[in-house]
């Protein structure tokens, strides 16, 4: 009994001991397996109802954007669109294989027979000969070398037949009431001389150096016109602004005629982008101005009161222009890259100009007189290498100016106190009332003519003066009878211009006489019986072709004289002579 009661066995105790701990950990184990189940089961439950709300409330706020009539047209338009592409993109698919293919298969072939003969050489197998490769090694290392060549003359400046060098060429100076300083030239009737005083506005990437170039100073000086060309700020030497506006330049304006005691009024002449300046000083300072006269002048393109045909020649005369002033207009910072190949390469931005231009154009950019005056002004003004004052240009012109064409020449407001300030003297009403004259070639392909038509339909009192057959440059620059057109037309007539006239050199569209070739004898065989006749009487002396009329003179001076004449005669001396020798 005792035997089975208890046992007093330590292996039989520690046997049992275990047991129960296993059991126990096995029904622990079993108690949590069953949590974690329950747990996952109870996560999974969560998850599925997230999911199912965040369901039904994405379909609650997107179900009505889906189902708007504008997104299902949208969606309708979008497949159909896709519908009718694919067959486009199929039939281009096989266009292109149709296209390439050979040209692939091409580059192929020849790519293997290189590969074959690169071979060949480097196991020097049979059927090599190395004088068969050699010419096509020599053709292909002479094409390498024309491609690098042809880089390097594209990427570069390269220097002009002129050698233009304006690093020594250092300009008068002004100083501004503001501090900057203006760099200017001026020609023609001195400081207390002129009767007229002109300030001349020049184009885009241009400077002071080209003003009205080639004109007579002794022509400047019969009319009495002081004429002084300047830089804008930042170009050429003079100082940058770099807050620059139209209205700030026409302060400018001002203030430079001032300091150079240019009198109460002056007269403004503008080419090409310099009308822009010239449109502002009408509208900001007319009671500085004696009249204006405008070359070739660019305008807004933009310009909101321009009809649809108006806006379509304007841009289309625009040419390679159109986009950098589109550039301008809505993405203004991207401009002096637009303009960095123009100013860093300045023989390529002249050789395309020569392309663009017209035939009478082209003559004159080509003549010694004018090419290297023109060179000479745009290395001028891109001798800082700053592309921001001529990205300033740019801008000012293709944006809002601030103000209408239509505002210039307006009346004064017939309100009592504003006759009250005009009467005083004291009152900034806009207009001007003076004369504004416009001259532009019917074949000007920089500028198209439909920008001067618009501005003469805008303001009927403008003197529009169409240059038939003349280009952007011919009939401005280098041209002394258009010159003197010009200034009969602005500033009438006046006397002793014919003696100007030998003073003249020859104009650039000028006809040259033949040259005469001293010492060249025409062929016996050449000569007509006639022309030898005259040539014969030609040789013979003086006294035999006039005998009556210089015996008759000879006779005289011998009975002045006292003395009685001989009655044989010396050939080649003169009357005087002769009688002295006689005497």
């Amino acid at each position: 009994m005792e035997d089975q009661g208890f046992n007093s066995s330590p292996q039989s105790s520690m046997e049992q001991e275990g047991k129960r701990s296993a059991d126990l950990a096995k029904n622990e184990a079993s108690r949590t397996g069953d949590q974690v189940e329950e747990t996952a089961e109870q996560m999974r439950d969560q998850s599925a109802e997230s999911a199912q709300s965040w369901r039904e409330l994405v379909q609650s706020k997107v179900q009505p954007i889906v189902n708007h009539p504008y997104v299902r047209k949208s969606s309708e338009i979008l497949n159909s669109g896709a519908t009718q592409m694919k067959p486009l993109v199929g039939r281009t698919t096989e266009t292109i294989s149709s296209k390439f293919q050979p040209v692939v298969g091409k580059a192929t072939e020849t790519l293997q027979l290189g590969r074959d003969t690169a071979k060949k050489i480097y196991n020097k197998e049979e059927g090599y000969e190395p004088s068969k490769v050699a010419p096509y090694f020599a053709g292909s290392l002479g094409v390498l070398l024309l491609c690098m060549l042809l880089a390097g003359w594209s990427a570069s400046d390269g220097r002009s037949k002129y050698n233009v060098d304006v690093s020594k060429i250092f300009a008068d100076k002004v100083k501004l009431t503001n501090g900057r300083h203006i760099a200017y030239v001026e020609h023609g009737a001195s400081r207390e001389e002129a009767k007229i005083n002109v300030l001349f506005v020049h184009g885009l990437l241009s400077s002071r150096l080209l003003g009205l170039q080639g004109v007579n100073e002794n022509l400047l000086r019969k009319y009495s016109v002081r004429l002084v060309s300047y830089d804008r700020p930042g170009i050429g030497q003079s100082d940058p602004h770099l807050k620059r506006t139209l209205n700030s330049s026409s302060e400018d304006m001002a203030d430079f005629a001032d300091a150079l005691g240019m009198g109460d009024k002056f007269w403004v002449f503008a080419h090409s982008g310099g009308a822009a300046y010239a449109w502002a000083a009408l509208h900001y300072i007319p009671n500085r101005l004696a009249g204006v006269a405008m070359l070739g002048p660019l305008m807004n393109p933009y310009a909101k009161n321009t009809t649809t045909e108006e806006s379509k020649g304007m841009w289309a005369g625009l040419g390679p222009m159109k986009p950098t002033f589109q550039y301008a207009r809505h993405f203004p910072a991207f401009v002096p890259g637009k303009l960095k190949n123009n100013v860093k390469k300045v023989n390529k931005y002249m050789k395309n100009t020569k392309k663009r231009v017209n035939a009478k154009d082209r003559d004159l950019l080509e003549t010694d007189a004018f090419g290297e005056a023109w060179e000479r002004a745009i290395r001028e003004s891109v001798r800082s290498g700053d592309l921001k004052p001529h990205a300033q240009d740019i801008i000012l012109q293709a944006r809002d100016w601030g103000f209408k064409l239509s505002d210039i020449g307006s009346k004064p407001k017939k309100s009592f106190f504003k006759r009250i300030l005009f009467f005083l003297g004291s009152s900034n009403l806009p207009g001007f009332f003076g004369p504004i004259h416009i001259f532009h070639g019917t074949e000007d392909k920089i500028v198209p003519l439909v920008m001067s038509e618009y501005v003469k339909r805008v303001l009927p009192q403008v003197e529009l003066h169409k240059l038939e057959g003349e280009g952007h440059y011919s009939w401005y620059f280098n041209c002394d009878h258009c010159h003197r057109e010009l200034f009969k037309t602005l500033f009438g007539e006046v006397a002793g211009l014919e003696e100007l006239d030998n003073s003249v050199k020859p104009e650039h569209n000028a006809e040259k006489e033949p040259e005469k070739i001293e010492n060249y004898e025409v062929p016996a065989e050449n000569v007509k019986p006639e022309e030898k006749v005259k040539a014969e009487e030609n040789e013979k002396p003086a006294a035999e072709l006039e005998s009556p009329q210089r015996e008759a003179e000879r006779l005289d001076l011998f009975k002045e004289a006292g003395k009685i004449a001989p009655e044989d005669e010396q050939v080649g001396l003169s009357q005087e002579g002769k009688v002295q020798d006689e005497l």
